[in-house]
């Protein structure tokens, strides 16, 4: 028996041909699988053609996922000026930090400088 074995009546698909048909079957989920950023906001319709066949195969999930994806960016824009606030909060201790430090190293390079 070439490529398959007999166990007990039944036949066994060959190992290659089995991950095969998991490849030809798991890929093409894989590439449609919803995921958010697939949405042309200003048509509101999928981008691409695989975001197209997405909306096909897996309908309101499709459109679910856009939704959220679409209300997490509204929400990013709408608190943008929060967020930057909160992010120059958080950065002037570094900066100042920074500063001090560079300060101090070239107060060292001075009095090196000056044979000190």
């Amino acid at each position: 028996m070439v490529g398959s074995q007999r166990v007990k009546g039944a036949w066994v698909v060959p190992t290659k041909w089995a991950a095969l048909a998991g490849v030809m079957v798991g890929l093409p989920i894989w590439l449609t699988w919803p995921r958010g950023g697939q949405l042309d906001t200003k048509t509101c319709l999928p981008e691409l053609f695989i975001a197209n066949m997405s909306a096909r195969l897996h309908g309101e999930r499709f459109w679910e996922i856009q939704l959220n994806d679409v209300r997490q960016r509204l929400a990013k824009v709408q608190n943008w000026d929060q967020a930057q606030a909160e992010q120059q909060r958080r950065i002037e201790p570094l900066l100042r930090k920074g500063d001090e430090a560079l300060r101090a190293a070239n107060e060292n390079l001075i009095e090196l400088a000056e044979g000190g």
